[in-house]
């Protein structure tokens, strides 16, 4: 579909809609679903994602628990429609970039479809092809046993649907069970891992033999399985004669695969002569060199997780250990005896593996040149990253330059990462040119950090930034140094590629880390189109959870902002919101469009990068310059009412309920204020919530200052007069006093603030 052709079908959708919405009829649910789904398609294709998830959602929305007694043709109809739009929720969110609401989206289309099926089990197909990536989702969470049973769920359905002989599945079978024997491997169940390697070995051996077409799409499958099994002693390209009726291969990863014996059992571990209380555990194509019984789960997942299929992983679990030539010698020839071939490359996972010494050369070089295969190791210390990733940042003394460097015989070593798992962009960023003057444009796990030149420390916050596979970061200068100048951005800028750059995500890392103005319009506007913009650094908590969390001048994390990414473009107004969170699920079940929530009664609550919004729902005035409110490091915005809009009756208690159940960290950082325009009774439903807040304050007063050549953007630092409190407490004594004249001169004051000239009007002496 074309971005015309995408244009007419939303034109087309939106008026059918407004259509059946205005006139309903018996079937007008029917069609009201499917308009919003074809809506759904036509935004994906103008590339509005945002729009498009706000339609799918307000399709999922359609559900009630009526639609489970579904008889007639057009009732079964719906309940597909609703089934798929359950389905496109997560996949949405996704490609927005909201990893953890996707996942999130995707339990629930889970438990839907699971519902669903219990009553029309003609769903079970749908709910076997759901459980697959739900049980990937559990074992990212490193909830092992419930993917498992997600796994294996799966399976139960696909057998049974191949017992009624619609399908055989062997090729869904087949994933399902390699899927399952990696997770074995990862918790150390060896057994139930091969078990299940096998199985998945025959399951894509009858698929290819079912599709002789498509016997090649399964290949890489097969020896990767094969790979998890210990091979037949017979080594390749033996004179021993094979047993009858078999022969020999010349490939090692083509073997017979045999039942482990207690003789090879042992090839799994291997205990180490100059490795005090160290021994090996092999995982199929790696191994990890660990104390104690077993490996860690986390040097364990580094091994398992699927690399490049022609390089193998090893693993040293501690940095303490001082590896001294004989030690690396003994690994080496170890590695050399039990590694399967195949492999053209190494990685080394070890501090310092890539460092030499005055007493010796480097590891990695000394395993290259044993083994005969390129081998790649960190030159200093690892830094672990939540997420599971591994950095390789620059260590103490001219010898640790930092970065993983390739040793392959007969040439010098070259640097070629930062990054392990190396993520899609790693090529592009791993070579950044050195910066001139006082700013440095540092590797961090997360991407890039442009800061003033200064003693850094890994401890920093800038390092704990999770690594994202497809959008690489750059966060903005520091809390505690002077900001950034735009001729600074602008040099650091042309230094990173292209088609890189346009994959990025801007992170200011404080209040205020450009001179200029906000991130988002300044860097729109140096670039000359549009952006993506963090409100703060994205952090994980202790149990995984990931959240973008505002930064003080001290450096310390402060409150999880609402609106957590924004699409800027050049001089447009405001920005779009493309990565938000509901700042209170038990209340706001009801989407009402983009990062918008339904309150009743004609208002809303909309997130905005400041905080938060809640307003009449039809506004005669977009009023986009509130949603262009910067954010404040320090303090979440309540913003109430609209600028000249009708203020229907307020749904007073929701609201309350909605700001005594914020997040704690938004929570007590919260402060209630009123849009410059808003009538009175803005002003005085504001100040009757102020009780909401554990630590009420003045109702502020917010009004657009200083705006950008143009009137595209707005300044608004923590410390400018955009934001007054009402005078006094007469705002909060004006609620509930009786007397009239009281009430009286509120409202005359009131009056003066709405008829006070904007920033943008000319003033008496112009």
């Amino acid at each position: 579909m074309t971005l015309d052709d995408a244009s007419g079908a939303i034109e087309v959708c939106v008026s059918g809609l407004a259509e059946l919405e205005s006139q309903p009829s018996e079937n007008s649910e029917l069609a009201v679903v499917k308009l919003r789904l074809e809506l759904v398609t036509a935004y994906t294709a103008a590339g509005r994602l945002a729009d498009a998830l706000s339609c799918a959602e307000r399709a999922v929305a359609t559900w009630n628990a009526r639609h489970l007694s579904a008889e007639s043709d057009l009732d079964i109809e719906l309940l597909r429609l609703l089934v798929h739009a359950h389905d496109l929720v997560p996949k949405l969110r996704r490609s927005l970039g909201q990893y953890d609401r996707a996942d999130d989206a995707l339990a629930v289309s889970v438990e839907f479809l699971r519902l669903v099926t219990v009553h029309h089990p003609s769903f079970a197909a749908a709910l076997a092809a759901a459980l697959p990536p739900f049980g990937e989702m559990l074992a990212g969470a490193e909830r092992f046993a419930e993917a498992v049973a997600a796994y294996e769920e799966a399976l139960a359905i696909y057998r049974q649907l191949s017992r009624d002989g619609r399908d055989n599945f062997f090729r869904e079978r087949a994933d399902l069970l390699a899927a399952m024997a990696r997770l074995h491997t990862v918790t150390g169940q060896v057994a139930a891992a091969e078990a299940c390697a096998r199985d998945a070995i025959d399951f894509y051996e009858r698929f290819a033999t079912e599709q002789p077409t498509l016997a090649a799409t399964v290949a890489e499958q097969i020896t990767a399985m094969r790979s998890r099994l210990v091979p037949d002693v017979t080594p390749p390209h033996s004179d021993q004669a094979a047993p009858s009726g078999q022969r020999n291969s010349g490939n090692y990863l083509t073997l017979r695969i045999t039942p482990r014996t207690a003789d090879t059992a042992r090839v799994r571990k291997t205990k180490l002569k100059h490795w005090p209380g160290m021994k090996v555990t092999w995982f199929g194509g790696g191994a990890v060199v660990h104390s104690g019984d077993e490996p860690s789960p986390g040097a364990a997942a580094l091994v398992v997780s699927p690399h490049r299929a022609t390089e193998c992983v090893v693993v040293i679990s501690s940095h303490t250990v001082k590896v001294q030539s004989a030690m690396v010698e003994e690994l080496a020839e170890v590695l050399a005896k039990g590694l399967p071939s195949g492999y053209t490359a190494m990685r080394f996972v070890a501090w310092d593996g890539a460092c030499a010494t005055n007493e010796r050369p480097a590891a990695a070089h000394l395993i290259s040149m044993r083994l005969g295969i390129d081998v790649i190791a960190a030159a200093g210390p690892l830094l672990g990253v939540p997420g599971g990733s591994l950095f390789a940042p620059i260590g103490r003394g001219e010898r640790r330059p930092g970065g993983f460097w390739r040793f392959r015989a007969g040439a010098q070593p070259t640097r070629v990462g930062w990054r392990f798992p190396a993520p899609q962009w790693e090529a592009d960023l791993s070579q950044v040119p050195e910066q001139t003057g006082d700013l440095v444009l540092d590797q961090i796990p997360a991407g890039l950090w442009l800061h003033r030149r200064r003693p850094g420390s890994v401890t920093d916050l800038a390092y704990s930034v999770p690594t994202d596979d497809s959008h690489p970061a750059i966060i903005l200068s520091h809390p505690s140094e002077e900001p950034l100048h735009r001729d600074g951005l602008v040099r650091a800028l042309l230094v990173i590629p292209a088609p890189v750059l346009d994959r990025c995500v801007f992170t200011p890392y404080g209040q205020r880390p450009l001179r200029d103005g906000p991130v988002g319009p300044v860097v729109a506007d140096v670039l000359g189109r549009a952006v993506h913009v963090r409100t703060g650094l994205p952090l994980c908590a202790p149990a995984g959870q990931r959240a973008v969390v505002t930064i003080d001048q001290k450096g310390l994390p402060c409150w999880r902002t609402f609106a957590r990414e924004l699409w800027h473009a050049p001089r447009t107004g405001a920005p779009r919101p493309v990565d938000w969170v509901n700042p209170c699920p038990d209340v706001l079940d009801t989407p009402a469009g983009a990062a918008t929530f339904t309150l009743g009664s004609g208002w809303v609550l909309e997130v905005i990068q400041a905080g938060l919004w809640i307003r009449p729902e039809h506004l005669t005035n977009p009023a986009d310059w509130i949603r262009g409110l910067p954010v404040d490091v320090n303090r979440c915005a309540v913003i109430i009412g609209a600028p000249h809009a009708a203020m229907p009756v307020a749904p007073g208690r929701t609201i309350a309920v909605v700001l005594e159940k914020l997040p704690v960290d938004a929570r007590k950082r919260a402060y209630l204020a009123v849009p410059r325009g808003a009538g009175t009774d803005a002003f005085i439903l504001a100040d009757a919530l102020r009780d909401s807040l554990p630590e009420p304050s003045e109702v502020q007063l917010v009004q657009l200052v200083n705006p950008l050549p143009g009137g595209t953007w707005l300044d608004f630092p923590a410390e400018s007069s955009s934001m007054a409190p009402v005078q006094g407490g007469a705002a909060r004594s004006a609620s509930r006093a009786d007397n009239p004249e009281t009430l009286d001169s509120y409202t005359r004051l009131l009056d003066g603030i709405r008829r006070a000239k904007e920033w943008d009007e000319s003033s008496p002496d112009s």
